[in-house]
């Protein structure tokens, strides 16, 4: 399943989790976690509603990591701040405009 592993390392790495504290969680040796990971096998069946719930995401999610990398991307990018250019320095340095108080009169 292609990209299987890199869905499930950054997963992993969002859940803020170490190969063995999710070996752990799941029961089974961090020498899994790291073939999975390297997509050099992939997890029996009867395990992945466990994966899912530990990750929190669905099994669906897992059973198609390309999408749910596309959606995973997308969802970032639509939190993104915009990046700057040179020619915006003013607003690279200073993001939030800055309103002079003029008094006024009624």
């Amino acid at each position: 399943m292609k990209n299987f592993g890199i869905l499930f390392k950054t997963l992993r790495k969002k859940a803020e989790l170490t190969q063995k504290e999710l070996a752990d969680k799941l029961g089974i040796d961090s020498t899994n976690i790291s073939k999975w990971e390297r997509e050099k096998s992939l997890p029996d069946i009867s395990i992945l509603s466990q994966i899912a719930s530990v990750l929190n995401v669905s099994c669906e999610d897992l059973l198609h990591p390309t999408e749910t990398l596309q959606k995973m991307t997308e969802a970032s990018d639509d939190n993104a701040t915009p990046e700057c250019d040179d020619t915006d320095t003013d607003l690279c340095n200073n993001p939030e405009p800055e309103f002079n108080s003029v008094p006024t009169t009624i």
